[in-house]
């Protein structure tokens, strides 16, 4: 899939929507009060609620996955149609849900303070906003779907390859973007002069003749894995030429892997990761822990306090559970949980698992009906209040807020060697496990499949989705 020319990244698209709104603010401010709905207070007093809006538009624009459809993707074309319906929709739902919770956020706040926001001022900018940002969607859509169809947008392009690497990149990618003026076979191959419906314009002993008599935006290098270590003579060429390079090869794919170049020793390096890391985008993501934790650790101390005292009162044992898990690398650490089990649960588990009682494959040890879990346990597991003290493992910085589900160091003698590579980030509070509901996944190599996926998609706008994702669950104990 060609993504080199964007027609609008959808941070791009989400930035419109946001400008959008602002508009759509200000304008429902200034209709209430040509309405003559305001009194003595001014529509600028109300910047600090355009912040909230602000915040809940975008955590809604994730939750619902707005701008996924293919009419607003840069890659393989389609019909914008659906897609358009699609967003309009989420747009529906956003404002439908995204009203009553910014109405509720600043009663919340009033009680603290003297700041009364209008129902009606909430009212007008909800069927404000619908309108713009409908309009906007039906703007956009309309935009790319010119853009795309624009012939200078169409990129030309030569394939180095006639085998069956070049005919998977061949059925992959959209006429509409790209236009292959055809085939590059190489020295030796057979005389043919046609591939997959594509001719051969050139031979690969003769590849600078053909380059000149091409004018091309690009030139893809498909060849199997074992021809890679010729393909130097080939990039130096098209160097000089200044002519970018594509290569698509399933060697890339079998390494499973990010990669980065940096120049060390004087000598030009090529770095291999499970995970492909962003400093910036890390520490956001260290920030966005750090301040989620701490403020919910801080605003729920009373209640976790009470849940202290149910626990130590209502069962023989301490309040909290030792957990010791594995986290980044596979070090070793302690995390706590409030205690939901009987004192001697981890003896009474090595018992069970020799009689074959678990109702989960693989590494996770689970019952439906644990006798093990105490009254308050279960309540305590449904609505997932047991997890809340592991945020000063993710305030520590052993954990993350979002990341794939701890395994305990009595577990790790479970795990197969492709499991491990859920070790190369920090474990998570919440993940897609619990969000995919975990209660209807009963096998643990599903559950690293998500992981895994997880971790090769991560981005900080899917923590952001997750996250709002976990909110009803915890709120009523859906995945119980």
């Amino acid at each position: 899939m060609f993504t080199g020319y964007p027609v609008l990244s959808r941070i791009s698209l989400l930035l419109i929507e946001t400008v959008v709104t602002i508009f759509s603010y200000i304008f429902a401010n200034y209709v209430r009060n040509r309405l003559g709905l305001s009194t003595d207070v001014y529509w600028k007093e109300y910047w600090n609620l355009l912040f909230i809006i602000i915040i809940i538009w975008g955590g809604l624009s994730e939750y619902f996955e707005a701008y996924a459809g293919s009419a607003f993707k840069s890659g393989r074309y389609q019909s914008s149609l659906n897609s358009l319906k699609k967003e309009i929709t989420i747009v529906f739902r956003m404002v439908l849900f995204g009203c009553p919770i910014v109405y509720f956020i600043s009663l919340v706040i009033g009680n603290f303070t003297e700041w009364i926001v209008p129902k009606s001022l909430v009212l007008i900018f909800g069927v404000i906003n619908f309108s713009m940002l409908s309009t906007e969607k039906i703007l956009v859509s309309k935009y790319i779907e010119y853009h795309r169809k624009k012939e200078k947008n169409i990129r030309k392009v030569l394939v180095l390859g006639t085998g069956d690497v070049a005919k998977q990149f061949l059925d992959s990618i959209d006429n509409k973007q790209v236009n292959v003026l055809g085939l590059i076979s190489k020295e030796g191959q057979s005389g043919r002069e046609e591939y997959f419906g594509y001719k051969v314009v050139g031979y690969s002993d003769s590849l600078e003749k053909t380059l000149h008599a091409n004018y091309i935006d690009e030139l893809v290098i498909a060849l199997p894995a074992k021809y890679l270590g010729d393909i130097e003579e080939v990039v130096s060429l098209c160097d000089r030429e200044g002519i970018p390079v594509r290569i698509v090869s399933p060697f890339f794919k079998n390494l499973l892997s990010k990669s980065r170049t940096e120049l060390a020793y004087g000598l030009p390096n090529i770095i291999f990761s499970p995970v492909e890391r962003n400093d910036f985008e890390m520490a956001i993501k260290r920030i966005m822990d750090i301040v989620v934790s701490l403020t919910v650790l801080l605003l729920l101390l009373p209640f976790l306090l009470i849940i202290a005292m149910f626990v130590k009162f209502t069962s023989e044992g301490p309040v909290f559970y030792k957990w010791r898990i594995m986290g980044l690398n596979k070090k070793h650490f302690v995390s706590y949980k409030f205690r939901t089990m009987v004192e001697n649960a981890e003896e009474i588990e090595k018992k069970l698992r020799t009689q074959n009682t678990n109702e989960m494959e693989g590494v996770y040890f689970k019952l439906q009906n644990d006798l093990r879990v105490t009254p308050v346990g279960r309540i305590l597991r449904k609505y997932s209040l047991d997890e809340i003290p592991q945020l000063y493992s993710v305030l520590k910085g052993d954990m993350s807020l979002v990341g794939p589900r701890p395994v305990r160091i009595v577990e790790k003698h479970e795990l197969e060697n492709w499991h491990r590579r859920r070790f190369c980030v920090k474990p998570g509070v919440t993940s897609t496990w619990v969000i995919m509901g975990k209660n209807k996944i009963s096998n643990f190599d599903d559950i690293a499949k998500l992981d895994l996926d997880y971790i090769d998609n991560w981005s900080l706008w899917l923590d952001i989705k997750i996250l709002f994702k976990t909110i009803p669950i915890i709120l009523f104990g859906k995945n119980f």
